[in-house]
């Protein structure tokens, strides 16, 4: 297995962990927010998606921008994670082809994990602090490397 298909297989595995914690949460929880003028659980999966596609779009201008859609719509929000997965795929491959002095492949790939693992916490505190009840599994499966997204 390539350096790059190590970083694609890992990719997928953190968007399946958006989609694993987006399933698991109800319509009506999607407006509920952690403190007075923080970001709400919508407005924290917008915030992913918005930056996969700005660094797409910094990096890879081929792929053009795609406007941040607001939404309640749970299948909306799947299908925009989706989308924008596929950018920063391309991008990833462009950059594993292309010399570039400014932006480099596994930098990019960290940063990104980073900031959505980030956001995907946000998203648990906000559950938390507003006592919505979800299922342990759900915390503890976004943390297990050997989860499977299939169990519900």
């Amino acid at each position: 297995m390539t350096e790059l298909d190590k970083i694609l297989n890992g990719w997928k595995i953190n968007n399946n962990y958006a989609h694993f914690l987006l399933k698991n949460l109800k319509a009506e929880w999607l407006n509920c927010v952690l403190y007075e003028k923080s970001r709400t659980i919508e407005e924290q999966f917008d915030h992913i998606i918005r930056m996969r596609l700005m660094w797409s779009s910094k990096i890879n201008n081929k792929l053009g921008n795609e406007s941040a859609i607001k939404t309640s719509n749970k299948n909306s929000l799947f299908l925009r994670l989706d989308n924008s997965s596929k950018r920063i795929i391309e991008t990833f491959n462009f950059l594993n082809i292309c010399d570039n002095d400014k932006f480099e492949l596994f930098t990019l790939y960290t940063r990104l994990i980073a900031h959505e693992s980030h956001h995907r916490s946000q998203i648990i505190a906000i559950i938390k602090v507003n006592h919505l009840e979800i299922n342990p599994y759900v915390n503890y499966g976004l943390w297990n490397w050997g989860h499977n997204f299939n169990k519900k």
